[in-house]
């Protein structure tokens, strides 16, 4: 019975294609298996070469990679949910020179100019074009690493990129550092020459670096933002510096401000 109903849903699924009639998005899991029963010669190590690329899906699929990571338009075309086509960014994960080689001249047989026109408009297609210099920042910074190391980026950036995976730890430091000497003078080596300066409330919930007022008031901003805020930055003995080491009456040096109050 169950081979009459697989063959009634499929004369169904012809049915619906050509005639328009089916739910959108099409959001079906597809498993590789269904695409090997009629493309066997691709499970069987063929190269495959076009629009000067050529590879090996044998290898792509036993790395773990779905058929649908590429190609799930196939049967649907726009219907399908997120649709994708193969793109560089795809490869590179595994391309690192590590899991697999990363020299261009694995993949690419031929000039760019022969790319197909899905990936002229792909994450690399835009962070190369024309408008590099102020598109570069918008790929995956893990990918543009494999082919520009860390002090390649030194020239213009004057560090290393992408952060090292300690940054969150070390940033605070650097990034006020960063805003007095860079910042007014060479905006590409400064923070908000990536940055906006609205991506560090994203974590801080607060402006920063905190304004030099800010002390004064900083109790109303622990009470309205609570503890756990002033904690993303702070442990508890920076509050014990002020409100547990001194006695009053008395003089309180102020480390951060660098004063002395009576």
């Amino acid at each position: 019975m169950s081979v009459v109903s697989n063959k009634l849903n499929e004369y169904f699924m012809v049915g619906a294609n050509l005639t328009g009639w089916y739910e959108r998005p099409v959001t079906a899991f597809v498993d590789n298996a269904k695409c090997i029963e009629c493309h066997k010669a691709i499970g069987q190590n063929q190269v495959v070469a076009r629009y000067g690329i050529r590879m090996r899906h044998s290898d792509v699929m036993s790395a773990g990679m779905r058929c649908t990571a590429c190609h799930n338009t196939v049967a649907h075309g726009r219907a399908t949910l997120n649709p994708t086509a193969p793109t560089m960014e795809t490869c590179t994960p595994c391309h690192d020179g590590k899991s697999a080689p990363s020299k261009c001249q694995t993949c690419h047989y031929k000039e760019e100019e022969d790319r197909p026109p899905t990936l002229r408009v792909a994450p690399w297609a835009v962070t190369h074009g024309e408008k590099w210099t102020k598109t570069h920042g918008m790929g995956n910074l893990q990918t543009c690493a494999i082919c520009h190391p860390g002090p390649f980026c030194n020239k213009c950036h004057g560090m290393s990129l992408p952060h090292g995976t300690n940054w969150p730890l070390l940033h605070g430091k650097a990034a006020v550092k960063n805003l007095v000497v860079a910042a007014k003078t060479d905006k590409a080596r400064s923070c908000v020459g990536c940055h906006l300066r609205s991506f560090c409330d994203g974590c801080h919930q607060m402006s920063m670096p905190h304004p030099a007022r800010l002390l004064p008031m900083h109790s109303k901003q622990y009470k309205r933002l609570g503890r756990s805020v002033c904690e993303n930055c702070h442990v508890l003995t920076d509050c014990d510096d002020c409100h547990t080491k001194h006695i009053h009456p008395g003089k309180l040096r102020d480390r951060y401000l660098n004063l002395e109050q009576k």
